[in-house]
């Protein structure tokens, strides 16, 4: 029993006492081993962790067994205690060598490079008095879900004015950076920054890098509803970002070793039109030619734009309703004695994004000279070299101006006549006949026959119309393809000339300057109206059926 309480004593008294105890304690003495539980992990929200004992093996004789204290140390890692961390903290105790002045256990340290518990031994130089602490996760492996992320670039439109103050010449708009997210486990207890890659020199570059944690960032603002969690970057009253394309990345965490990503490009683009309005009415009168050209700026009072100079804006005119969207290229309108009256206009502007917009005006039109002729019929006839007639044919009576509508239809009669009785009182337009039914009718074997000849140099066709109708692949010359696109049709393999229309018309008043070589001049299939043009106008047509 001596040697034991001399065991406890502190070191220097031993020393001063000047007594030996190397003979008493040089015989180490084992008392037990023990395995102290491992480190785990659980994965559940909420979850507890069960008590899994140390496994104590008896290597002495003690009547009695070693005791053992545990001690839990909760830390919560979110405001719901889904997620925690638990420091276990054991202490055993070899009764058969316990002084209650023995200062303290002997630490065990939790080894930091695995989870399995530490194995030691109880003996008398640590008289079997320990003190491990085990470490117990409890998470939750379910990362945070974003309610809005965009699967797609995102477009802010710009409204406001442009403020050189910010980045010079180069426009600016505002910017909604805003995502909502919500946990299964930790609800609205999240931590969520942001990285912005902006460019902000307009030079197509992502160049400039900006973190949320970084000094003097712009801020996050949140707001929470129920579980969900909105944060929005706030930036300062009347900044924003320069037109073109940037990216955020929004990261969360969820306090329980989860983190969830959120990142998409967006662009800031100037969608507002120009400014554009037109001076309240003109008036005009048509020229001796029967027309009137008027230009965009007649009509314009001024443009302006929140971004674009006005110096860079692009005006455009058409006639009201004739056009969807800028007219390209369109400086002008022109009217015609067919449009005597009021007529309306539209004066387009298009900033340097795209954007278009305008005004409606109006030009009253006169013929305060007497250029344009009354309205009156205009009628023709429509027959075959031979005089025959050619009913059934389709007469369109169209007008020759840019932009303009105006047309009409007729069907030429059993006599072969047509007429338009409230024809436009101009000669701004064209007759343009159409046939193109019954190929076959007319079409024979000795039309292949005949051709056949004129093509050997034998007998040639007897006039101009003849030959051209004798083209039936429309290639501008006569060919053994002409024979077999004849024969295709005859024995009715083919039931249309290819690239070619049953009828093909010829005005009758035009003068073949080589008659024999028809196909090497070209020649009108049209009437267009030439000025001045006599009431009651009379135009004769020569159609060319498949006919020798």
């Amino acid at each position: 029993m001596r040697k034991t309480i001399l065991a406890f004593l502190p070191a220097i008294a031993l020393a001063a006492a000047g007594l030996l105890l190397s003979s008493t304690l040089s015989a180490q003495q084992n008392y037990y081993s023990v395995k102290f539980p491992d480190d785990r992990t659980v994965i559940s929200c909420g979850g507890t962790a069960d008590t899994i004992w140390p496994v104590i093996n008896y290597l002495g004789s003690c009547s009695f067994n070693v005791g053992v204290s545990v001690k839990d140390q909760v830390f919560n890692l979110n405001s719901t205690g889904g997620c925690k961390k638990i420091l276990r903290t054991w202490k055993l105790l070899w009764w058969c060598d316990y002084n209650p002045n023995w200062p303290a256990p002997t630490y065990i340290e939790n080894p930091g490079n695995t989870d399995v518990g530490p194995t030691v031994i109880g003996d008398s130089y640590n008289h079997g008095y320990f003190q491990y602490t085990q470490v117990i996760k409890i998470i939750d492996n379910v990362a945070p879900v974003y309610l809005n992320c965009p699967t797609g670039p995102v477009l802010f439109c710009d409204y406001t004015n442009n403020d050189p103050a910010q980045y010079g010449t180069r426009c600016e708009g505002p910017v909604d950076l805003n995502v909502k997210v919500t946990d299964a486990c930790s609800k609205s207890d999240l931590i969520i920054t942001y990285r912005l890659y902006l460019d902000l020199d307009g030079n197509g570059s992502m160049e400039t890098f900006r973190s949320s944690s970084a000094p003097g960032a712009w801020p996050i603002e949140k707001t929470i509803t129920n579980d969900t969690v909105s944060a929005k970057v706030v930036l300062p009253p009347g900044v924003g970002l320069p037109y073109g394309k940037h990216k955020i990345e929004w990261i969360t965490n969820d306090h329980c070793g989860n983190e969830a990503l959120c990142k998409y490009e967006f662009e800031v683009r100037d969608c507002k039109p120009p400014t554009v309005v037109c001076i309240n009415g003109l008036s005009i009168n048509i020229m001796p030619s029967g027309m009137i050209t008027l230009w965009d700026t007649d009509f314009l009072q001024y443009t302006s734009d929140n971004c674009t100079p006005t110096t860079q804006i692009k005006i455009g005119i058409s006639k009201a309703g004739t056009v969807t969207g800028f007219p390209n290229d369109s400086h002008s309108v022109t009217f015609d004695c067919n449009e005597v009256g009021k007529q309306f206009v539209e004066i387009w502007a298009v900033d340097a994004y795209g954007n278009a917009d305008f005004c409606t005006t109006y030009v009253i039109v006169q013929d305060n000279i007497g250029a344009c002729t009354p309205a009156g019929p205009v009628s023709g006839k429509v027959s075959t070299d031979l005089q025959e007639p050619v009913p059934g044919a389709k007469i369109l009576l169209k007008s020759n101006l840019s932009g303009s509508t105006n047309q009409s239809n007729a069907i030429t009669d059993a006599l072969g006549d047509f007429a338009f009785v409230g024809a436009p009182g101009t000669c701004n337009y064209s007759i343009i006949p159409t046939l193109d039914t019954l190929p076959n009718v007319g079409v024979s074997t000795l039309d292949v026959m005949l051709t056949d000849l004129h093509i050997l140099g034998q007998t040639l066709l007897s006039n101009p119309y003849r030959i051209i109708a004798a083209d039936v692949n429309r290639d501008g010359q006569l060919t053994p393809a002409d024979l077999d696109a004849m024969n295709n049709l005859i024995v009715g393999t083919a039931n249309v000339f290819p690239g070619n229309t049953a009828w093909r018309f010829v005005p009758s008043s035009f003068v073949f300057p080589n008659p024999a070589q028809p196909l090497s001049t070209v020649f009108p299939e049209k009437i267009s109206t030439v000025c001045p043009v006599p009431s009651g106008l009379n135009k004769n047509l020569r159609p060319l059926k498949r006919e020798m």
